[in-house]
C-alpha cells in the first residue's frame, strides 16, 4: 500500500476566531465551506491548500461538552485521514 496524500485533518478547538484567523490569515489556507451547528453550538470550518481539501476545524466552547473524551481536555488533531493508491 501506498499513501499518495493526505485526505483531511480534523482538528478540535475552543477558539474559533483564534483558529480560523490562523488557518486562514497565518497559514493561507482558503475556506470552502463555513457551518454553524445550531444542536452542538459549534462550528465546522472546511479549509483548501492550494485546491486541495485538507482541514476540518470543529468549534466547541468546551472541549469536554464535546464528548469526545471523558476527562481530559482535548485539543488539536482528533483525525488523520490518508488517500491511498488501489491495490491492483
Amino acid at each position: 500500500m501506498k499513501i499518495k496524500a493526505i485526505h483531511h485533518v480534523a482538528i478540535l478547538t475552543d477558539d474559533y476566531q483564534k483558529s480560523k484567523e490562523f488557518y486562514t490569515g497565518v497559514l493561507g489556507f482558503t475556506i470552502l465551506a463555513e457551518t454553524y451547528r445550531e444542536e452542538r453550538r459549534s462550528y465546522k470550518l472546511d479549509l483548501a491548500i492550494n485546491g486541495h481539501y485538507q482541514i476540518e476545524l470543529f468549534s466547541f466552547l468546551s472541549l469536554k461538552s464535546a464528548n469526545l473524551f471523558q476527562k481530559q481536555k482535548v485539543c488539536g488533531i482528533l483525525l488523520l485521514q490518508w488517500m491511498i493508491l488501489k491495490r491492483q
